[in-house]
């Protein structure tokens, strides 16, 4: 019996059982998202897997069932990248449901996982090798009837082709974010990363990072990789980002619902645009304005232009193209605006002398300090404490 496991390996045992409290933890949000949540328990799964495949010893590798249980872990890079695309859709479009037409994505999975089962060489079981490449021990699961280099090139080819494809899906999901982001001043009157959903595009970005540098070890030729760079790729460019994918994912993902749909949005506003008359804009502009004096909406941290839309019982695409073409602004900006207008007023009325600044800005309706300090500076031309001294200095 190997005495092979070690504290490493530890750790990633620790990282399945997270994986699946995960799992199980994000059904309390079923009701609310289905399609969302199932998304979510397919991605821990999927990582998951991969370090379940790191705790398999070459003495296990010879049952049937784990040979089976090999084919799909083996494989699983290919999934991986269809996964992340399906799921960033689903966060920027809640309306999107699956088609028979996404089973396209998975045949690359399913074409490696055949011919994995068809000739099982591909997996690298071959007999005790003092060949530090293949590193595995035991009887072969087929004798190979090609010499064993011609399976380690096989072998790579499918290793290149699954990572080539995480990085194509990668990228793919990383434009699509950045475009959301940019749009999201439209329709937020904040920024925090359930609504740019900043935190997924940070993960797919270090998951472009590790794949090519993964890219890079697995190109070199197998005879010239050092032992060093072989066990590195092994352990820590595979095993190790999917353990910090589960723990980074799980912790964000819970929280996380779906966005607002720019593209749609987008074909909206145009069509809508035509409609209104210059009557009906300038009506709809002193409406939002007299709403906003009066009931404040913008102490709300969260309020969006949906919800606007829904106290004034008009569209948001046509309150968004009002604030545009009456202002120049977007719904962003237009709200916090208002919240700088009322801190200043606090400020000069003293109407909190207890709080500190900060908490002054949050009573206005900001959600964070950064967000505050950068857009009262862009707004005044002075910093918050700049304003005050000199408002102060001049009382």
């Amino acid at each position: 019996m190997y005495k092979i496991y070690s504290f490493f390996d530890l750790i990633m045992a620790v990282g399945i059982g997270w994986a699946f409290y995960a799992a199980l933890n994000s059904l309390d949000n079923w009701n609310q998202n289905k399609r969302l949540v199932f998304r979510n328990i397919l991605l821990t799964l999927l990582f998951s897997l991969i370090l379940i495949d790191h705790l398999i010893k070459p003495e296990f590798e010879q049952s049937f069932s784990i040979f089976l249980f090999l084919c799909i872990t083996r494989n699983i890079y290919f999934l991986i990248g269809p996964l992340l695309w399906i799921y960033t859709k689903g966060l920027l479009d809640s309306s999107s449901h699956f088609r028979l037409s996404t089973l396209i994505h998975v045949l690359p999975f399913l074409f490696w996982f055949i011919l994995n089962i068809l000739f099982p060489n591909i997996l690298l079981i071959f007999p005790a090798n003092p060949d530090p490449i293949t590193n595995m021990s035991g009887p072969p699961l087929a004798e190979p009837f090609a010499p064993v280099h011609h399976w380690i090139w096989l072998s790579r080819v499918r290793d290149l082709g699954s990572i080539l494809s995480v990085l194509v899906y990668g990228i793919f999901c990383y434009i699509r974010l950045k475009q959301h982001q940019r749009q999201v001043p439209r329709f937020y009157s904040s920024r925090d990363t359930r609504k740019t959903l900043s935190w997924l595009s940070i993960l797919i970005f270090v998951i472009i990072i590790v794949n090519s540098l993964n890219l890079i070890l697995i190109s070199i030729n197998p005879a010239d990789t050092p032992i060093f760079f072989l066990r590195f790729h092994s352990a820590y460019l595979r095993s190790f980002p999917a353990m910090l994918f589960l723990l980074y994912f799980s912790y964000f993902s819970r929280k996380q619902d779906s966005t607002e749909n720019i593209r749609e949005n987008e074909k909206k506003e145009k069509y809508q645009k035509q409609l209104m008359t210059k009557d009906e804009r300038d009506s709809l502009y002193q409406r939002i304005n007299r709403a906003m004096e009066s009931k404040k909406f913008y102490l709300n941290p969260d309020l969006s232009l949906e919800e606007l839309a829904k106290e004034l019982g008009e569209s948001k695409h046509q309150i968004s193209q009002v604030l545009n073409s009456w202002e120049g602004k977007n719904f962003f900006t237009f709200i916090n605006d208002y919240r700088i207008k009322e801190f200043i007023k606090s400020v000069e009325e003293d109407k909190y002398p207890n709080f500190t600044m900060l908490g002054i800005a949050m009573e206005c309706g900001f959600r964070s300090s950064s967000s505050f300090y950068s857009l009262f500076k862009k707004a005044i031309g002075k910093t918050p404490r700049q304003y005050i001294s000199e408002m102060k200095k001049y009382a």
